[in-house]
């Protein structure tokens, strides 16, 4: 590439200063020097192509910068790191390394299945009697309002108590770690559930994802073979 080849009279020298300038400023160290400049190259020359008008100094040089951090963040989600201010190397992702060490092992192990039974009973043994109560509730009536109606309190005041009896047992499950978030929206009463037909629960999500299991355990050998090549796709293109 040539100086006549760049937009807005923009010099290969120039092209250099500034992306060594975002290289140098950028908190990533733990890429090498020259991998945040060649980085940072690629996002000027994108931002000089698209700009009308030649942008400033200090404006490429963000853009640099920008590209660098968008890169190291998802490399280090790509090792299951999430990025974290004063942590250079990266902070664990939540049971990343429990997923991909089952899904590796050769053989299945109860070591897991073992712990989570014996942690749900520590959690249930922490929670205060009404907690216990809404719990039960709703294992034994799988509806708001009729589990509400049974321990005689107001829908409102259960779903209240249950809220917070969820959340305890999200922090504990999750002690010493970043709580995950909530999956689905559980609205189990069909009564109030008629006229909000987009709207799934926790039951119908838990449902839907173990039929699915089901179906995959029981195909036969040729439903798992490769789709046919699509002829629009033939170039390859990932």
């Amino acid at each position: 590439m040539t100086d006549d080849q760049l937009p807005h009279g923009f010099t290969l020298t120039e092209l250099d200063t500034t992306a060594a300038k975002a290289a140098h400023t950028s908190p990533w160290r733990q890429i090498a020097f020259r991998q945040r400049v060649d980085i940072s190259q690629f996002a000027i020359l994108e931002l000089l192509y698209a700009a009308d008008d030649r942008p400033d100094f200090w404006a490429l040089v963000k853009a640099g910068q920008r590209a660098i951090h968008t890169y190291a963040v998802k490399e280090l989600h790509h090792r299951g790191l999430v990025a974290r201010t004063g942590a250079p190397g990266g902070v664990p992702i939540t049971r990343y390394w429990t997923y991909w060490q089952a899904i590796a092992t050769a053989t299945e192990s109860y070591e897991d299945r073992i712990i989570d039974a014996i942690a749900v009973r520590q959690i249930i043994s922490t929670l205060r009697y009404p907690h216990l109560q809404v719990i039960r509730a709703l294992a034994d009536y799988d509806d708001y309002t009729l589990a509400a109606e049974s321990l005689g309190k107001a829908r409102h005041g259960f779903v209240t108590t249950l809220c917070t009896a969820r959340q305890l047992c999200l922090q504990l499950w999750h002690e010493h770690e970043t709580p995950s978030r909530i999956w689905g929206h559980d609205h189990r009463s069909a009564r109030t559930r008629r006229d909000r037909t987009t709207s799934k629960s926790i039951t119908v999500t838990t449902v839907r994802r173990r039929r699915a299991d089901r179906r995959r355990a029981t195909q036969p050998d040729r439903d798992l073979r490769p789709p046919k090549a699509n002829p629009a796709n033939s170039d390859g293109d990932m």
